[in-house]
């Protein structure tokens, strides 16, 4: 019976290293899969039927003749075969996706803009980039955003690229306090409108003056000093050639 409780004993220790190296995080450079648990049980097995019987796990039939044994052998290997599979299922069940809705706004930044605002930029349906050109007086054909003419709709972005600005916005620390007359003129180039159904906040970006202007369903709500400005030049920058921009980057 000494055998017997060798066995076993060595068998609990394993399944304790086992269960450890399962739940160890994958950035600690642990390789998983299905392949490396049926290799470690298949090792371990195959190395205790030959210090034992003098075969291997293909010759267990014919060399399992003591009980004793055959008890130790079918203990470990239920033991080891359910840790490996606690093991991989507790893995699977604390894994999620993270994606772009996992960037929601900081409390401040909704006391900020307000629920509305704050929803509507942060669940749109589509987000509509635009040019704009503040120094031409708009005509009665042209749109607007706010009160400013636009140049150029350069398209609608993808959810992966405006969900960078969503990032910024989301900080409110990007909001420099209270807004303070600047000592140049508020010049506005770019905007971007974030609709939702049939409602549409439109946001407006000055980078001569770092302020944003936030317009709801065509009306101008608000605007606010910025303090994180060549972030958004750069977010602007890959996905349009205005020189305006090009040239704040410079300075």
């Amino acid at each position: 019976m000494g055998i017997l409780y060798k066995h076993i004993g060595v068998g609990f220790a394993l399944l304790v290293q086992l269960y450890r190296a399962m739940r160890e995080p994958q950035d600690v450079g642990r390789a998983t899969g299905s392949d490396l648990h049926a290799f470690f049980v298949y090792s371990y097995l195959d190395n205790l039927l030959n210090a034992d019987t003098g075969g291997s796990i293909s010759k267990v039939a014919k060399n399992m003749k003591k009980t004793p044994f055959l008890i130790t052998f079918l203990v470990i290997t239920f033991l080891l075969s359910t840790a490996c599979t606690k093991a991989t299922t507790n893995q699977s069940q604390h894994s999620k996706k993270i994606d772009f809705t996992a960037i929601q706004p900081d409390k401040k930044v909704k006391e900020i803009l307000g629920d509305t605002i704050t929803n509507i930029i942060f669940s749109p349906r589509t987000v509509t980039v635009y040019e704009l050109d503040a120094m031409s007086t708009p005509s009665d054909n042209d749109r607007t955003i706010g009160g400013v003419k636009v140049s150029k709709e350069i398209g609608k972005l993808d959810k992966s690229y405006y969900s960078i600005m969503q990032f910024l916005l989301a900080d409110s620390c990007t909001y420099a306090g209270e807004r303070i007359v600047p000592a140049v003129p508020n010049k506005p180039v770019m905007a971007l409108e974030f609709a939702q159904k049939k409602e549409i906040v439109g946001v407006i970006f000055s980078f001569l003056s770092r302020e944003i202007t936030f317009v709801y369903n065509g009306k101008e709500i608000m605007r606010k000093q910025i303090s994180n400005n060549r972030n958004m030049l750069l977010f602007f920058n890959n996905i349009t050639e205005n020189k305006d921009i090009q040239f704040y980057l410079q300075k």
